[in-house]
């Protein structure tokens, strides 16, 4: 049997208290035919220390050290030095389940695709929750269904996924896939800097991904543990970029549908993105250190400005559920104390 090398880059920065049991999930996949690329980006624990002791006992473990310069740089590094003939990416405080890489790779094999896709698991403190993209146990896309299916979802949601706001970016994380490397060498496809855009570095790589992909296959099975719990982590806490950041994010968005010459549908789902992004910006500024009016203030400022307006004037409610129908009629008519009451509602749920 033909087992191509698969590289696993893994972007390291403080992740001391997670990193063995990391490392060592994929160290003990069924699949064996590994590089183990971590590249530690700048790193003051001792998350350095714990790399070069585990490159000793594993001749697969590739270990760059380098000066802080984010997760995004040290990603695209990683895919600079990989020799795979397949990429996989693993945050270092997450872990894989043991048959994760087999899975996937016999999943692109038997399916002829250029990326595999599945579900993951969201690991808090005190439970567990699957997060699921599709229902179907497998699903084969085609090209046409790459571009018009899933690199127009990555870009927002659109029919009647709309029932579900809350996955928004489900499909968009890098972690849960299986590239094959030619598909992102060939096509220079880099991650941005999350100091451009604040986060969703990984939709943007994405929308690029599944564009040029001539198939994909989806597995509805858990194979990625994602840690909710880590207090270290660059998703936690307020971030006082994020609405600018996302400026950002939906102008680039906006540039590869332009270049790429796609359909309105396109523009469709990425403005029910910027709606439906309410919410992050919603639960974003209740994480500020400011006090009631100063947060109902913030969100007037968001619902009144020209953009959000148009794209809630134009946001279909009737696929919503209830709750969210609520939520985005309040958008819509700049109703900014409502949506103050159910975002605390929500942040309160959350916690």
């Amino acid at each position: 049997m033909n087992c191509p090398l698969i590289s696993v880059i893994i972007p390291v920065y403080n992740s001391a208290a997670f990193l063995t049991q990391c490392i060592e999930s994929v160290l003990r996949q069924t699949y064996t035919n590994l590089e183990v690329i971590c590249i530690n980006d700048g790193s003051t624990d001792s998350s350095l220390n714990i790399l070069d002791e585990l490159s000793i006992k594993d001749s697969r473990i590739v270990v760059l050290d380098k000066k802080n310069e984010g997760a995004a740089k040290a990603r695209n590094d990683g895919i600079d030095i990989s020799r795979g003939e397949y990429i996989m990416f693993l945050d270092s405080d997450d872990w894989l389940e043991r048959t994760t890489i087999e899975e996937s790779y016999n999943a692109i094999i038997e399916k002829k695709s250029d990326i595999c896709f599945f579900t993951y698991i969201r690991e808090f403190e005190n439970c567990s929750k699957v997060k699921n993209i599709y229902f179907e146990d497998k699903i084969f896309f085609d090209e046409n269904e790459c571009k018009n299916i899933l690199c127009k979802r990555v870009l927002g949601l659109y029919g009647d996924l709309l029932k579900y706001p809350e996955n928004l970016d489900a499909l968009s994380p890098l972690c849960i896939k299986l590239y094959r490397s030619d598909l992102i060498k060939n096509n220079n496809i880099r991650i941005v800097d999350t100091s451009l855009i604040c986060t969703c570095e990984d939709g943007l790589f994405n929308v690029e991904a599944f564009y040029y992909a001539k198939s994909a296959v989806y597995i509805n099975k858990p194979l990625y543990h994602y840690r909710k719990y880590n207090p270290n982590s660059i998703t936690t806490g307020y971030k006082k970029n994020l609405y600018n950041g996302w400026q950002n994010l939906y102008r680039l968005m906006r540039e590869f549908i332009d270049s790429h010459e796609c359909d309105s549908s396109f523009y469709d789902a990425l403005d029910n993105r910027i709606a439906l992004n309410m919410i992050g910006l919603g639960l974003n500024i209740f994480a500020m250190s400011e006090n009631t009016d100063r947060k109902i203030s913030e969100i007037k400022k968001i619902v009144n400005e020209p953009q959000y307006a148009r794209v809630y004037k134009k946001l279909q409610l009737k696929y919503f559920p209830l709750h969210w129908k609520v939520f985005f009629f309040f958008c819509k008519i700049k109703f900014s104390l409502g949506l103050y009451c159910l975002i605390y509602l929500m942040n309160k749920m959350i916690g």
